[in-house]
């Protein structure tokens, strides 16, 4: 989602900063990333750039048909809280991971649904006890026109409508 997303962004006339003034957005997105990739990939990046003053996370959906919700939520409950220790003047944000159209693997759509519901609320309560805060996106399964082909990820209408929550939440907590 976050390669697209940068792709997109660097597509559009507010560019890759978001529009967002005194602000520099690096992104760093991973084709195919999974959660246990995440905090040796932030300590490599750390090694190579300045502390950020906002981290958002955008990760999981790629780990929604091999883990259960409770292990995948507690999984990333532990690596938040390392993040934060490694970042401790660092706001972390959850980008609540999206919907798709089609889980490859799953058994049952409607069970990975809800189970991405329960893993979110997990990122979501963390960063709401720890001084960040979520986004959540209105994108939804019944929107196809949200998605691309590959029924994953999303179009650049869904990527616009990703990018416009990720800035307007970005403008009202950074103020």
């Amino acid at each position: 989602m976050v390669y697209w997303a940068h792709r997109r962004a660097a597509q559009r006339p507010i560019g890759r900063n978001l529009r967002l003034e005194n602000t520099s957005v690096y992104w760093f997105g991973v084709r195919g990333m999974k959660w246990v990739q995440l905090v040796p990939y932030i300590k490599q990046q750390l090694a190579r750039y300045s502390l950020p003053d906002v981290l958002i996370v955008h990760l999981g959906s790629n780990d929604m048909v091999q883990y259960g919700g409770d292990t995948l939520g507690d999984m990333i409950t532990k690596d938040l809280a390392e993040i934060h220790k490694l970042l401790p003047n660092t706001k972390i944000v959850w980008s609540e991971i999206l919907p798709r159209l089609r889980w490859e693997g799953a058994n049952s759509w409607v069970g990975i649904e809800n189970k991405r519901r329960r893993v979110n609320r997990y990122g979501l309560t963390w960063v709401g006890r720890n001084g960040g805060f979520g986004i959540k996106h209105e994108i939804t399964h019944k929107d196809k026109g949200l998605f691309r082909a590959d029924q994953v990820h999303l179009s650049d209408i869904g990527n616009d409508i990703f990018l416009n929550s990720i800035q307007e939440c970005l403008e009202v907590h950074l103020k």
